[in-house]
């Protein structure tokens, strides 16, 4: 198997056309003959085109390993289809300038006699398709006559790379003869096939000068093509493969050298897209290019020294490729502006520009991961939400307990991502300790209302109730509270606030006021005295816990004096001490008190409203309770909604990321608004996730 492989790819050759526009051959004026041949001394030819030359050159060159010219294609004008003028007798007589062209390349040996209508077949007429030959005009005719003649051409050349299909072929190029046209055509052919893997060859011009013809082997003018090509890529793109095809095997300076080599470590980086690695490649590439134009410019310098002879002035290899490239690097620096002038430490604004470029270039997967690794350091390097020295302290502990030890030793350097995508909301319900201490706290207040209950509520009443509800006993049960509620509200725990805090001893105080003088509230009055400031904090608590209570059923508000009822139902559930006819005892009251006081919390802003309520992962509800329980602080001019916004579209992004990371659909294959993820949407994700950061990143430092 092996050596049928081995035998195979020795069978493979290369094949080698040439394309020209043929000249016409000269003919005296009085039509006596042809004029005298040109004499190509280093050839030892003489020739009655200039085409000839050009074809004798290329059959010798090759000749040099084993190949020769396979096939013809020429792009042949009206002059050069017609009869030559010549007497009987003399040469060209009766032929055609094409048929006397192909005579010629028999004579000399470029072609064959055996084959010459295989390797340069002659068309019948203007229609013959199995001709090499493309009938076209001047550029007079009209560019879209000259471009159709160039796409007949290209399609002929394309059917006999099909027809070779295994080989390689090779085009070389004739630009000598024909209209001012003619080079253009053959150049954008060569492109063409080139596209197509045609192999570029020879550019080869014929040239007189001193009487004597010389043909110059002009490749490297038209491989400078390549060169633009490959800074192009690399300025659109960040590829060096067209770039490094092209100085291979040239000579380069040890800069220029340099720079190849940092600007396809830079390329490589863009596909892994490793921060650390991206870091040091931009670093080099940025250094790597500086060095370069100073040394272009003493090489500059060198050559235009005062007394320099002509020839002095003329740089060798070496000089003329760093000068080549000096050309292309203005257009790269300013593609690369933002990076390359960023400092040896890329700072985080510059990897958002990096980001940028990324999708800029079309590297959609690489800006993504960038985004994802970046963007939470982003937020704390531009102060868009800081720790204070404390609260670092505090998430610095958070991470120490946190059991998952390799998801803190890799977020150590990088508290902002831990805190946004790790660290826990504040508690949702109180320890066994914490809450047996506040319904002591809350039995001992409502001991104290008993204590105070006028006749028919209360059991063995003595004194008269202005005894017991002093504004002493009072303080001192809202100091109790207080103690007790404090650490709760540190800690944010069952999310309280300062402001629960408070309503929760105005609530103590409305209850106290009531069951000081309950003629405040009456059935005609119950509403109008719960809208009173005094009172309104037990809206919620009556409507949400009396109204709608699990007292065993479900009651409607039929009865105007409802309310009334259903306070003094509280009121004597109070006086009864939680004894078997108790419908509430004292662990469910301190409960719903403790739930009433917590349902007060809302969020005022519309905006934040609702983007919390379109949350699906509960993520962003977490970072809100964290940043309403002051564990990290705002930036100058920032919101809650603007970080819960950036939140939001991290964690999208980040989840896009995770599952095309690891080829799986993105989980729901949609986003939240229930759009198709593709990468134009991506790219849309990112793009106005990076200007609502600049946005913020300007607020917060300007």
């Amino acid at each position: 198997m092996e050596k049928k492989e081995k035998k195979e790819k020795k069978e493979k050759k290369e094949k080698n056309i040439l394309l020209s526009y043929l000249s016409n051959v000269k003919v005296k004026r009085d039509h006596t003959g042809l004029e005298k041949p040109s004499n190509y001394p280093d050839l030892g030819i003489e020739t009655y085109t200039t085409n000839e030359s050009a074809a004798y050159y290329l059959k010798q060159d090759l000749k040099k390993n084993g190949g020769s010219i396979d096939k013809f294609f020429i792009f042949a004008s009206k002059e050069v289809r017609e009869v030559l003028q010549v007497p009987e007798g003399e040469p060209g007589y009766g032929m055609t300038h094409l048929e006397f062209y192909r005579d010629r390349l028999i004579e000399d040996g470029v072609i064959h006699q055996a084959t010459a209508d295989e390797v340069l077949p002659l068309p019948e007429s203007e229609k013959d398709k199995s001709s090499a030959v493309v009938y076209c005009g001047d550029i007079e005719d009209g560019t879209d006559d000259v471009m159709q003649s160039v796409l007949k051409m290209a399609g002929l050349i394309a059917e006999y790379q099909e027809k070779e299909e295994g080989n390689t072929v090779t085009i070389h190029l004739d630009i000598t003869g024909g209209p001012r046209n003619s080079i253009m055509m053959a150049l954008a052919i060569m492109r063409l096939m080139e596209y197509r893997g045609v192999r570029p060859g020879r550019v080869l011009y014929s040239s007189w000068k001193d009487n004597k013809g010389k043909v110059l082997d002009v490749s490297e003018l038209y491989a400078i093509f390549d060169l633009i090509s490959g800074a192009g890529e690399f300025k659109n793109y960040g590829s060096v493969k067209t770039l490094n095809a092209y100085f291979e095997g040239r000579e380069k300076s040890e800069s220029l050298q340099e720079i190849l080599d940092k600007m396809d470590g830079f390329a490589k980086d863009i596909q892994i897209s490793n921060r650390k690695q991206f870091n040091e490649s931009i670093s080099d590439l940025s250094k790597a290019l500086e060095d370069f134009k100073n040394n272009t410019k003493k090489e500059v310098a060198s050559h235009q020294q005062p007394g320099n002879k002509p020839d002095d002035n003329r740089p060798n290899k070496k000089e003329l490729n760093d000068l080549k490239f000096q050309i292309l690097t203005r257009p790269i620096e300013r593609e690369y502006k933002k990076l390359i002038h960023a400092p040896d430490e890329l700072s985080e604004l510059s990897y958002i520009d990096y980001i940028e470029w990324c999708l800029d270039h079309s590297y959609v997967q690489q800006a993504l991961t960038l985004y994802t690794e970046t963007v939470p350091d982003f937020i704390l390097e531009q102060n868009i939400l800081y720790f204070t020295p404390e609260q670092r302290k505090e998430l610095d502990k958070i991470m120490e307990n946190d059991p998952d030890k390799n998801t803190v030793s890799n977020y150590k350097d990088s508290p902002m991502f831990y805190f946004i995508n790790y660290v826990e909301s504040p508690k949702a319900v109180l320890s066994e300790s914490q809450e047996e201490e506040l319904g002591t706290a809350f039995r001992k207040f409502i001991d104290v209302i008993r204590e105070g209950l006028p006749a028919p509520y209360r059991q063995n009443m003595q004194g008269e109730t202005a005894d017991y509800f002093t504004e002493e006993r009072f303080q001192k049960a809202a100091e109790k509270m207080s103690e007790l509620l404090d650490p709760l509200v540190k800690e944010h725990t069952c999310r309280m606030s300062e402001a629960n805090k408070n309503c929760a001893l105005s609530m103590m105080r409305a209850i106290w006021r009531i069951g000081k003088d309950t003629s405040v509230i009456s059935a005609k009055n119950t509403e109008e005295t719960l809208q009173k400031d005094e009172f309104s904090c037990l809206g919620p608590f009556l409507h949400d816990i009396i109204v709608r209570s699990n007292w065993g059923k479900k009651l409607t508000n039929r009865d105007e004096g409802y309310g009334l009822q259903r306070y003094r139902r509280l009121l004597r559930d109070l006086s009864e001490e939680g004894g078997k006819k108790t419908v509430m005892n004292d662990a469910d009251l301190c409960c719903y008190l403790l739930n009433g006081i917590l349902s007060l919390e809302s969020v005022e802003d519309e905006q934040v409203t609702q983007i919390l309520k379109d949350d699906q992962k509960g993520r962003l509800d977490a970072v809100y309770w964290l940043l309403r329980a002051k564990k990290a602080s705002l930036g100058r001019g920032i919101t809650v909604y603007d970080i819960l916004s950036i939140v939001n579209d991290y964690r999208i992004l980040k989840d896009v990321r995770n599952d095309t990371a690891h080829a799986k659909l993105v989980r729901t294959g949609r986003d939240e608004s229930g759009k198709v993820f593709t990468a134009d949407t991506v790219k849309e994700y990112i793009e106005d996730s990076i200007k609502r950061l600049r946005q913020c990143a300007k607020r917060a430092n300007g």
